[in-house]
């Protein structure tokens, strides 16, 4: 959307402020690629929804987007940009995570996010539609976490629920938080604007 995007990375870069990109990866060719591996980012968060590809169109309300977002993640590979990919739970996916750790095993990427719905964008209108309540968001993952302590997945894997609430011992997870509340990190929108967190979007 914006234009001049890599150079607002460039002189954020030249600040000495780590880059993390948020994307979902359909607009991502190799000239793109190319110029993200100059910018060197930390890490690139690709959204991926589901490891069928009807499903993804549907959660991200585009037909072909499982394909553009393929090809994203083969471009900045063949770059060898660090990708972590990240999937919001729904009643969409959720009975189908097992299944997609293993496909995800097969992308060869660095890491696995998997999260809950926050009520940004389109999910603030269709939350009653596809939101998941939160013991079944824990029940999801919960089931996850047995596949990954039968070292079923390889991919590691991070989520943002808090497990130390439901007092469970999960060492497969990494539990990850809104950092723009103690000033870890800040968000700009395409449009320009500076959020505490992306959450706030």
């Amino acid at each position: 959307i914006r234009k001049d995007i890599f150079e607002i990375m460039a002189y954020t870069k030249n600040k000495g402020i780590g880059i993390n990109i948020l994307t979902n990866g359909t607009l991502i060719n190799e000239e793109v690629a190319s110029k993200i591996a100059e910018i060197s980012p930390q890490i690139v968060q690709i959204s991926l929804e589901s490891h069928v590809s009807s499903i993804h169109d549907k959660i991200r309300g585009k037909e072909g987007a499982f394909k553009g977002t393929m090809e994203g993640i083969k471009y900045l590979k063949s770059q060898g940009i660090p990708i972590e990919i990240s999937t919001v739970l729904t009643k969409y996916n959720s009975d189908d995570l097992i299944e997609m750790g293993h496909f995800i095993d097969t992308l060869d990427v660095d890491h696995w996010k998997v999260g809950n719905l926050f009520k940004v964008g389109r999910a603030n209108e269709n939350e009653q539609d596809i939101g998941l309540s939160l013991e079944e968001s824990v029940e999801a993952l919960f089931q996850l976490d047995i596949t990954y302590s039968e070292k079923s997945i390889k991919t590691p894997l991070k989520t943002n629920i808090l497990w130390d609430s439901f007092n469970v011992s999960t060492p497969s997870y990494r539990t990850i938080i809104c950092g723009g509340d103690i000033g870890l990190h800040f968000y700009i929108m395409s449009n320009g604007d500076v959020l505490p967190c992306d959450r706030l979007s």
